[in-house]
């Protein structure tokens, strides 16, 4: 499987805070990502902006992802190769931050 930036992109919005799962499918084959993906923030109180400034907003500070296994299998369930690159997923997904 060849993968594309918009490929990295797609998945980056399929990831969810904590440990999951991503099943993402291109030209018959699938591709499995297991992760752990962190988040830091904020709530916009009137402590942080100020007395009556405070929207309750969440804020996202800062993102990590760890990628912990990836695999890739074809419609027969035969192992395939791929081109999976973890440090583009990781800089997709932090930059939706």
């Amino acid at each position: 499987m060849k993968l594309t930036r918009n490929d990295y992109q797609e998945l980056a919005t399929q990831i969810e805070v904590g440990n999951g799962t991503i099943e993402f499918e291109k030209d018959g084959e699938t591709l499995i990502i297991d992760y752990q993906a962190e988040e830091d923030g904020y709530v916009e109180d009137d402590y942080h902006c100020g007395y009556m400034n405070g929207t309750g907003a969440y804020v996202v500070t800062s993102r990590t992802l760890s990628v912990l296994s990836v695999e890739s299998f074809d419609e027969d369930g035969e192992d395939t190769e791929n081109d999976f690159n973890d440090t583009l997923l990781e800089k997709e997904y932090e930059a939706a931050a």
